[in-house]
């Protein structure tokens, strides 16, 4: 990708929502799924190579727990219609919370906001 496009303020933004994102995964305010959904398809809008090592473990995560969708509004569901529907919800998620854990942090050091003075 050209070195300007990296910089484009659509880039920017990407990358600043890639950061709030994975530091949320980090400290459990942004569910997992819903982190792994949202990054595998912020990976083009932050300017970041198709094979890009941490963004390529989100989108692989993200199609392994394809029936926990985002999209379901899983969040609302109490926990008793999750159990229903995904009996393992809760092992899936905590597998896919160990499986990003590195990732989140390499992102997160990668596009740290740069403090100007």
């Amino acid at each position: 990708m050209a070195d300007h496009a990296r910089h484009a303020p659509h880039v920017t933004q990407a990358r600043r929502e890639a950061f709030r994102i994975c530091a949320g995964m980090l400290v459990r305010t942004v569910d997992v799924v819903e982190g792994c959904h949202r990054l595998a398809s912020l990976r083009r809008e932050a300017g970041v190579d198709e094979w890009d090592k941490d963004f390529a473990m989100f989108a692989d995560i993200s199609s392994e727990i394809d029936r926990l969708s985002a999209r379901e509004g899983r969040r609302y569901w109490s926990e008793e219609e999750l159990d229903r529907a995904v009996p393992n919800g809760k092992d899936i998620a905590a597998w896919a919370r160990i499986m990003t854990a590195d990732e989140c942090w390499s992102v997160v050091g990668r596009f740290k906001p740069r403090v100007r003075c």
